[in-house]
């Protein structure tokens, strides 16, 4: 094999192993999720989900198809812009504390 065609392959098992969609029908830490680019052309059977957060319909997921399979992947919910504000806020916040023990413990050190 040429190393063309391994990098042919490995794009090809790329494509195959993730795949981005949205959420069709959700369940209990599960769901079902439409990968097509038109409505309804390829949706998923039920899905187990990589999170303990439960998804909403029309929500954007990434699918891991470890066999490239459809009917045996797993389903992780993308960060929407809401998520990723909470998260950077949660981020600053720990920053700031953490920034403030670092200062009381030099503080305590230097007496």
């Amino acid at each position: 094999m040429t190393l063309l065609q391994r990098i042919a392959e490995l794009e090809r098992w790329r494509r195959n192993v993730f795949a981005e969609g949205v959420v069709a029908e959700a369940g209990e830490g599960q769901a079902r999720v439409d990968i097509g680019t038109k409505p309804a052309e390829l949706i998923t059977d039920w899905l187990p989900l990589l999170t303990r957060d439960q998804v909403t319909v029309n929500e954007p997921v990434l699918l891991i198809l470890p066999q490239g399979d459809p009917a045996a992947g797993y389903v992780l919910p993308l960060a929407g812009d809401q998520q990723l504000g909470e998260l950077a806020e949660q981020i600053d916040t720990l920053q700031k504390q953490l920034a403030q023990l670092q200062q009381q413990m030099s503080s305590g050190n230097a007496g």
